[in-house]
């Protein structure tokens, strides 16, 4: 019996802490800047700020990652793992293609329209989802030919159709190619949501169709 209730115990525990990162969103927070150099650093917040994923890129120098949880700090060494990664990349993909070959029984009824239309509302609620609620941009651009600075003003006219929290502003120049500027993002993830929608996405007739169907 003891051996019984620690093992609920510990389920219990599985089931909260998958909870826990299912239920509390995910917040993130990006800026950037362009000017004699390209500067970005991103911002993954999670647990009420208990959990961060600092990500730091400045000109010329390796992507900095830090991760914080709970005021204890930890740097990530991206360098060497992006050389690993790129030669065990470089094998799947030689793998990848040889697998492609062989499979060229492809059965086209799976890109039937019915299908497709299903991938895509998917794919715009997931965009829907992940898109930032706050943008702020200041941004200096130009081109060559005024003409193309005039069809880009244009369109800047009609950012009365974006969000309300959408804070974009142009400073066009007319006499030469520049672009130059700052800006920065902040959104929301939960991932409750995503699941809800690849679930969705899953349990739809023309992909139970594909995942069910005889080989």
């Amino acid at each position: 019996m003891i051996i019984l209730s620690i093992i609920g115990y510990i389920l219990l525990l599985i089931l909260v802490l998958i909870a826990f990162v299912i239920l509390i969103p995910y917040t993130y927070y990006a800026e950037a800047e362009r000017y004699e150099g390209v500067k970005a650093r991103g911002i993954v917040s999670w647990l009420f700020g208990g959990l961060k994923v600092f990500i730091l890129k400045e000109q010329d120098e390796e992507i900095n990652v830090r991760i914080r949880f709970l005021g204890l700090e930890k740097s990530m060494d991206t360098k060497n793992g992006d050389d690993k990664d790129k030669k065990k990349d470089d094998k799947e993909l030689k793998k990848k293609e040889k697998e492609t070959k062989k499979k060229k029984s492809v059965r086209l009824e799976y890109f039937k329209k019915e299908l497709i239309k299903k991938v895509l509302s998917a794919v715009k609620k997931l965009l829907k989802h992940l898109w930032p609620n706050m943008v702020t941009m200041r941004i200096k651009a130009g081109f060559d030919n005024p003409m193309y600075t005039g069809y880009l003003c244009a369109l800047y006219s009609q950012d009365y159709m974006l969000p309300e929290k959408y804070d974009i502003r142009l400073e066009p120049v007319f006499d030469e190619g520049i672009l130059e500027g700052e800006g920065s993002i902040e959104g929301r993830i939960w991932l409750a949501y995503i699941l809800a929608v690849a679930l969705g996405l899953v349990f739809t007739k023309p992909v139970r169709k594909i995942l069910f169907s005889k080989k």
